[in-house]
């Protein structure tokens, strides 16, 4: 708008520059080779491969849960699983797959949390 983003344009606050950069240039960072890598998204993994992202790893838990909402899945409201994820901006020095994890709790369907990160190369 008028005042630039954040406001605060005179004080120097709220400008920015805007550089287009080739669609190659943004698939190398997703599917590149790097040193460090952030996630973009919330993610989470388990066994094996959870044991081997967490040294050197930068990150803050986040709690997932909530509610069912299908009429199907049980008379009752239900609850799902509670779950614990990497909060999107978690650093990692390594790739990994993450999963898509059941969170139902007993009910007549499958509830889904996807977990996979979109990891993007940063140094």
């Amino acid at each position: 708008s008028y005042s630039g983003i954040g406001g605060k344009r005179l004080s120097g606050f709220g400008k920015f520059s805007f550089t287009k950069e080739s669609g190659e240039h943004l698939k190398n960072k997703l599917e590149g080779n790097f040193n460090i890598y952030m996630s973009l998204s919330i993610s989470m993994t388990e066994g094996d491969e959870l044991k081997n992202i967490i040294p050197g790893a930068s990150y803050e838990l986040i709690k997932r849960g909530g509610f069912i909402f299908s009429e199907n899945y049980s008379i009752d409201p239900s609850k799902k699983k509670n779950m614990y994820c990497f909060k999107g901006g978690a650093c990692f020095d390594k790739r990994f797959n993450g999963k898509i994890f059941d969170v139902s709790d007993s009910g007549s369907h499958p509830v889904y949390r996807y977990a996979k990160p979109l990891l993007f190369g940063i140094k």
